[in-house]
């Protein structure tokens, strides 16, 4: 073992924190990545230290992470990680030149992510258990994640004093402790409430995570992984053949807007990144679904005729979907006979919305709230202007 090496990666770790001002999440994955390159200069190039390594040996590294298996995506991250690490060296003069600078990264194919419809949603929420506790508390967590379009680890770090209910939006402390403001939908406020009503003021917390929002059945705050499992065991209750994480709800509540018309850079500032090249991944998941609209309902188009030479071969009597029905899926469903249940949920609204003026026992977040000092924020007309686009472009936002 090249302690020499060990205590390299300990103060890179160090430097990630103060000076960087990384999460652990993001400082994990630096170390865990850095640790592949000290693995290899110990047990194939003899136990070298980092100083040492020249380009070439590390182009070698990359071949070697390759063969593998490692996907060409997983390759650039590591190499990520190893160019940080010796920038990390020549900062501290360990090194007179850093050798992993002049190495090309992977040919990576722009990967699209995975997306949920609307209705995949619905039926992962209509999947959950709400007999038990924690079902009101997993609806809440789900609902929470597609709404905001939060991250796993922004989920679990949110707050009740976060959550600034007459306005409608909440507060989120990101990627490097960086803080956001995004909107609320009246409908994940509402699971809120349940969840807090059914469980949560039912459990011993102590003081540690007393603000937290999200707990589990002994009061602490639930972990990355235990988020990962509630959504795998509900995308398999629900029947979808989708490999979806707590991350595809995020996904999903930035391409239904950018579907809608949302501005780009609204949709940017809600989902907290540096750069607008990020999330302009998801103009090309709507390009995809326009190309499909096009292929499918354009005159010109080789698959409408397709679908028309289809229909000529059919028997007179034979009842055909219209283009109209072909489009349900952007329409609004059509009222059913379960409108007494939607008639409970508008009473709890009117809770919402008559909370600031009572001090109802039901007011089960107004202990923790604290209005919105404007000016903490840059610009409130941005706020209002990144409510507005949600409100008019989200399918669940109500």
């Amino acid at each position: 073992m090249n302690h020499h090496n060990i205590d390299i990666i300990k103060n890179f770790a160090d430097y990630l924190t103060l000076e960087r001002g990384m999460s652990a999440n993001s400082i994990e994955a630096y170390t865990r990545d850095v640790d592949k390159l000290a693995f290899y200069a110990e047990s194939v190039l003899k136990n070298r230290n980092f100083e040492e390594i020249t380009t070439d040996e590390l182009a070698a590294f990359i071949e070697w992470i390759a063969r593998l298996g490692m996907k060409p995506r997983s390759q650039a991250r590591i190499l990520s990680a190893v160019k940080q690490l010796y920038r990390y060296m020549l900062f501290e003069d360990m090194i007179e030149d850093t050798p992993a600078d002049t190495i090309q990264c992977p040919k990576m194919g722009m990967m699209l992510p995975n997306v949920l419809s609307v209705e995949e949603i619905d039926s992962i929420e209509a999947a959950i258990d709400l007999s038990s506790n924690e079902g009101e508390r997993n609806r809440a967590i789900i609902e929470t994640l597609y709404s905001c379009g939060l991250r796993v680890s922004e989920l679990i770090n949110l707050k009740l004093s976060d959550i600034h209910l007459q306005e409608g939006f909440i507060k989120i402390t990101g990627k490097g402790n960086k803080t956001r403001i995004v909107p609320i939908s009246g409908t994940a406020l509402k699971y809120i409430n349940f969840y807090i009503e059914k469980m949560r003021d039912h459990i011993a917390i102590n003081n540690e995570n007393k603000d937290y929002l999200f707990l589990n059945r002994r009061g602490r705050k639930l972990t990355r992984v235990m988020i990962f499992t509630i959504v795998k065991q509900l995308v398999e209750a629900a029947g979808i053949d989708k490999n979806v994480s707590p991350h595809t709800f995020r996904h999903s509540f930035a391409t239904h807007l950018v579907e809608g018309g949302a501005d780009l850079r609204a949709v940017q500032e809600m989902l907290g990144h540096e750069s607008i090249q990020t999330t302009e991944i998801y103009t090309h998941l709507d390009s995809s679904y326009l190309r499909d609209e096009i292929l499918t309902f354009h005159p010109r188009s080789d698959k409408r005729q397709q679908i028309l030479d289809v229909t000529d071969n059919l028997p007179d009597d034979t009842e055909l979907l219209s283009e109209d029905t072909l489009h349900k899926d952007s329409q609004p469903e059509p009222t059913t006979e379960s409108e007494p249940e939607e008639e409970e949920l508008q009473d709890v609204d009117d809770l919402y919305n008559s909370s600031a003026d009572n001090n109802s026992d039901n007011d089960f977040l107004e202990p923790n709230y604290d209005v919105i000092n404007a000016e903490e924020f840059d610009d409130v007309e941005e706020l209002m202007k990144m409510k507005e686009e949600i409100e008019h472009n989200l399918p669940h936002h109500s």
